[in-house]
């Protein structure tokens, strides 16, 4: 369709313009400028070539085709004919037009006049030529599985281009339609890459073969030698120097997969494995075409630690902190903690094997425990940590909404011998509703808000929550 008239069926008809519109068959257009009244159809048949007297590409191309407009300049919208015919017949309103095609990374254009009732056929010269490259380990060997290319044209003085201007992905051998010229080609297989030079003449195929020294190397983690691998593992591989040193930058990485399959250049490595908090090393040889297969070793288990209220009751629903840390050789935890977990109350932790010291943090209350952990075992612990609620919500009077200015609570406890301790254990800025989480115990709350303070006391009881309106004039100091 365009300018309010759709052709359908070989028929004319007019598009009511006051209604939105939509595409109708394989072209799309922009809406009309202005409303027409009639309208005249003719033909245009378009076809690509490679060269003059030659038959039609048997390949895919691309036409785009835009009215030319009074001034001689083609519209900025066009009808996008998204099918791959090389001799495409269009019908369209009387007018002047300019048609585009792309074939491969070649294009070209062409003027032509529709006229109403009749067919103009119009030949467009495309000069591409094609080039087949294929990666291979060595001369006469079968390509590889996967590989990606990327194209670059070279330049009067014989450099490659910055902009590669074709490229192909997990294919190791791949065609590419191309304008007459020079290219430069480069080829990644894994790890490992190759490069060469080729010409493209117009119609001519031409085939190169890039030899790729790579090999394989498929490293597993398991807890012990036999053993089935673990489920998650994160790999590190480094090239090993000519002193044989692991270089600093590694070379290749595998996240998650604790059987990872490497695709290297043939030389000597060394790969890291990391579990959890537990770590191996190994080295191996990569040769060409080859698939070396290793084990590797790497002990650790896991403590899954779940905080709850009491022995046998349900864990905490709220956001906890853990800590874990080793216990040394005299029995006593060390200063800087292994691992960390934030917000679960039941926290897996993946650690060597050995002796730790577990800290969890429930608002203001915390607690310790010891545990062990043993080669791929799981090893479960339930940390009883005694918490309450307490809800402070600021009002003016009883039964009154709470107020919406913000406030500053301060929680103090009361010690042991009934007196209260100087320094708070909880604050709470802006929120004239609090919610605290404290250890089991008597405590007294000091709110203040504008020039009003008020003070309450309350009880904490294990994962109970205990709610309190506390009153206080914004205008008057402290009520009690």
């Amino acid at each position: 369709w365009y300018k309010g008239v759709t052709i359908a069926g070989g028929q004319i008809r007019k598009i009511d313009l006051s209604k939105p519109l939509e595409s109708v068959g394989p072209g799309k257009t922009v809406a009309p400028k202005e409303k027409i009244d009639m309208a005249g159809v003719g033909y245009a048949k378009l076809t690509a070539i490679p060269q003059e007297g030659a038959s039609p590409y048997d390949t895919s191309v691309w036409w785009q085709v835009y009215p030319v407009g009074t001034d001689g300049k083609p519209e900025e919208k066009y009808f996008d004919f998204n099918d791959s015919n090389p001799s495409k017949q269009f019908a369209l309103p009387a007018g002047h037009y300019l048609a585009t095609l792309n074939v491969g990374e070649g294009s070209g254009q062409v003027e032509f006049d529709v006229k109403v009732g009749e067919m103009t056929e119009k030949v467009v010269v495309v000069g591409v030529g094609y080039a087949k490259l294929t990666a291979v380990s060595k001369e006469g060997a079968s390509s590889y599985d996967t590989g990606t290319w990327h194209v670059y044209p070279i330049d009067s003085e014989g450099k490659p281009a910055e902009k590669y201007i074709d490229v192909s992905y997990y294919n190791p051998s791949g065609t590419f339609t191309l304008p007459p010229g020079r290219y430069f080609a480069t080829i990644n297989v894994g790890e490992g890459s190759g490069q060469i030079e080729f010409d493209v003449k117009v119609g001519e195929m031409t085939e190169k073969i890039v030899v790729v020294g790579v090999g394989y190397a498929k490293l597993t983690a398991v807890p012990k030698d036999g053993a089935s691998s673990y489920d998650t593992g994160t790999w590190h591989v480094y090239p090993i120097d000519s002193e044989g040193n692991p270089v600093e930058q590694y070379i290749d990485v595998s996240y998650y997969n604790p059987s990872g399959t490497f695709t290297l250049p043939p030389g000597h490595y060394q790969a890291t494995i990391t579990i959890g908090k537990g770590s191996a090393k190994t080295e191996f040889e990569v040769r060409v075409a080859e698939a070396t297969e290793k084990s590797v070793v790497i002990e650790v288990g896991y403590a899954r630690l779940t905080a709850v209220p009491e022995e046998g009751a349900e864990p905490y629903e709220g956001s906890c902190s853990w800590y874990v840390y080793p216990i040394d050789s005299e029995g006593n935890p060390v200063e800087q903690y292994i691992d960390v977990s934030y917000y679960n109350p039941s926290g897996t932790f993946t650690l060597p094997p050995g002796h730790y010291q577990a800290t969890i943090t429930i608002g203001k209350g915390s607690a310790k425990t010891e545990f062990e952990v043993r080669v791929a075992e799981a090893t479960e612990k339930s940390v009883v940590i005694e918490v309450g609620y307490a809800r402070l919500t600021a009002v003016p009077e009883e039964g009154a909404e709470p107020y919406k200015d913000s406030c500053s609570w301060y929680v103090y406890p009361f010690v042991s011998d009934g007196s209260l301790a100087e320094k708070y254990i909880d604050v709470n800025y802006y929120n004239p509703s609090g919610v605290f989480t404290l250890p089991p115990g008597r405590y007294q709350a000091v709110l203040t808000i504008g020039k009003g303070s008020a003070k309450t006391e309350f009880e904490v009881k294990v994962a109970e929550i205990t709610e309190k309106s506390v009153v206080v004039d914004t205008n008057l100091e402290e009520k009690e």
